[in-house]
């Protein structure tokens, strides 16, 4: 006998149900909160306009800036507390995250931030953020010349914030937060930096390696000059100076003379010849584009020189410090001459 298996529609209407249910909810974001509040570190009033800004972010790997995960910015009304919702399903087992806190005024000039490290809270106790106060007094800029993969690099670092000179591109960075070394951070730039080495990724280009540069070669990037040059034996520092003048370094320092009325020529190989004068001397400077190995350090540069002065020859190497890329034909062509 041949039976017919009835099926309740309702049930099944109830398992679709459920079953679309269990989809939403599998959907649905794990929404959790930090509550807290951010403490400063002596008793102060608060500007008018000052916000208070907290930030939970991923600080798992130091070579690239601290990667936020949630955020939020109120008044920074005191008492200061806070509510931060954040999604739990984020956060990966195995990595690093740290609460972040800081206080801003009107202007955003930064006024208040945490200097060290707080694990985000794995239950619901509230945390406190302990901020201290940035000083006011004005930062020393620090000028640091690095040689990239593809260019050449000059930052002015001052406080909280830092510029990158890439030829005539100028990008403007803050400082962010990092396990190790320097970082700072915009829309369009990365630059991490630490010890020696540096890696900078500029948005729609590959990331670069970069070198840090003697100090007395990023000192003349800093103020404007064009090309640095030094040789051994006996030692000399030559810098093209912002003015088209030549300074000339010697005898450890105790002899330094500028030479003016600066000519350049160019011959077929694109080595570059330059004369200039003093008041009793002329000084012939032959740039060839060839890599050059400092004898004392080690350090490898992109130009080789030829220095002729009276009687005397110098030799060394050199870095051109202006233009965003180092290729043979850096210095611009004028009259062809022999330099052979």
């Amino acid at each position: 006998m041949h039976r017919t298996r009835f099926i309740n529609p309702f049930a099944v209407f109830g398992l679709v149900l459920f079953g679309v249910i269990a989809c939403d909810d599998a959907s649905i974001p794990t929404q959790k909160v930090i509550t807290g509040t951010a403490q400063l570190s002596e008793p102060s009033t608060l500007p008018a306009g000052s916000k208070l800004q907290v930030v939970l972010e991923d600080i798992s790997r130091a070579d690239i800036a601290a990667q936020p995960v949630a955020d939020l910015e109120q008044d920074a009304t005191q008492p200061l507390h806070f509510v931060l919702t954040y999604n739990h399903d984020l956060l990966q087992a195995g990595r690093r995250y740290n609460l972040r806190g800081r206080i801003i005024d009107a202007r955003g000039q930064l006024l208040w931030t945490t200097d060290t490290q707080l694990s985000p809270a794995t239950s619901d106790t509230p945390v406190t953020l302990k901020l201290i106060a940035v000083a006011t007094k004005p930062t020393p800029q620090q000028a640091l010349f690095y040689q990239c993969d593809k260019q050449s690099l000059l930052v002015k670092i001052e406080g909280e914030s830092a510029s990158l000179f890439l030829g005539e591109r100028v990008f403007a960075l803050h400082k962010m937060m990092s396990g190790s070394g320097i970082h700072f951070q915009s829309e369009e730039a990365d630059f991490w930096s630490k010890g020696d080495e540096a890696f900078l990724t500029i948005a729609g280009e590959s990331r670069q390696h970069c070198t840090l540069q003697p100090q007395a070669l990023s000192l003349a990037a800093a103020e404007g000059a064009t090309l640095w040059a030094s040789g051994n034996e006996p030692p000399w520092l030559l810098i093209r100076q912002k003015d088209d003048t030549i300074a000339l370094t010697q005898a450890y320092g105790a002899d330094v003379r500028t030479f003016s009325n600066l000519t350049e020529q160019v011959n077929t190989e694109q080595a570059v010849q330059l004369n200039a004068t003093s008041a009793d001397q002329t000084l012939t400077l032959v740039i060839k584009p060839t890599p050059c190995v400092d004898s004392m350090s080690g350090k490898q540069f992109p130009l080789t020189l030829n220095l002729e002065l009276g009687d005397t020859k110098l030799d060394g190497c050199g870095q051109p410090l202006s233009g965003s890329t180092i290729p043979s034909n850096h210095f611009p062509a004028a009259q062809s001459v022999d330099t052979k």
